[in-house]
């Protein structure tokens, strides 16, 4: 492997944000296994909510951007936000912040943000995660070598939203009412130090179960509605004593909360 090993994961996992299952808590909440997690509210690959309440449409004004990397034993993370219009071309703006970000430079202190947890969304918003990896060391889990079909049919388990957060694993969160749309793309024109084509994708309506724009009152705690997202990796390692030396796939998973705090983008 090349630039990323198990220790990176171990002390990535070490600040709490990789985790080696859907659940994280032992005893009265089994760990369930990546790609197995049950549903919890309504299936990302739906285009649109399925109770339409006041909220008819999605108009977002904002792209979120979530950028991790693995290297140099931690993981790093740095979130954007970029305002957008319908005539945005999503895939050029991606590309041109993100080859801003991945040089790991010094943040913008107006707009870049350093940390994963929670990623905070004050209205509908587009949320792009990418992994800016080699695709041979670690890479987002989904079906390949299958129908186009049965590939797009995985994204709902390369992002999925779980029934317990790792900030307060004794109660059950949110169901996705949500979070819609997942997508891949692949991003053309990518060069060093990017390493990586392939962004995947989310609309955040900003709706609860009825439908309904949240709205969150600041100071009541109740009015926020926090959700548990799962992004599904994998990593490479060899096998022992090959002398072909093929490669075993380890399931990792990034485990943010994410929601609508009102209080960022």
């Amino acid at each position: 492997m090349s630039g990323i090993d198990r220790r990176t994961l171990l002390g990535a996992a070490g600040a709490g944000l990789v985790l080696a299952g859907c659940n994280p808590k032992s005893g009265k909440h089994k760990t369930e296994m990546v790609g197995t997690c049950r549903l919890h509210g309504q299936s990302v690959r739906d285009k649109m909510p399925y109770v339409l309440g006041n909220t008819k449409s999605f108009v977002p004004d904002r792209l979120c951007i979530v950028y991790l990397k693995f290297a140099s034993g931690r993981m790093k993370v740095r979130r954007t936000y970029l305002d957008i219009t319908s005539s945005t071309n999503i895939p050029a703006a991606l590309l041109t912040e993100l080859k801003r970000i991945s040089p790991w430079g010094a943040p913008d202190s107006i707009k870049d943000r350093n940390d994963l947890h929670p990623i905070k969304l004050s209205g509908q918003r587009i949320v792009a995660i990418y992994l800016d990896n080699n695709r041979n060391d670690i890479r987002f889990s989904y079906k390949r070598g299958g129908t186009i079909q049965q590939e797009d049919e995985s994204y709902a388990h390369t992002i999925r939203f779980t029934q317990y957060s790792g900030e307060d694993p004794d109660n059950i969160i949110r169901k996705n009412h949500a979070f819609f749309n997942v997508r891949k793309i692949l991003l053309s024109g990518v060069t060093g130090p990017m390493q990586s084509p392939e962004v995947f994708l989310l609309d955040y309506w900003n709706t609860n179960e009825i439908g309904n724009k949240i709205e969150v009152v600041s100071g009541e705690q109740d009015t926020e509605y926090v959700y548990s997202m799962n992004i599904k990796l994998e990593m490479a390692a060899p096998v022992p004593g090959s002398s072909t030396s093929p490669q075993l796939w380890i399931p990792v998973i990034v485990d943010p909360d994410t929601g609508n705090m009102g209080a960022e983008p």
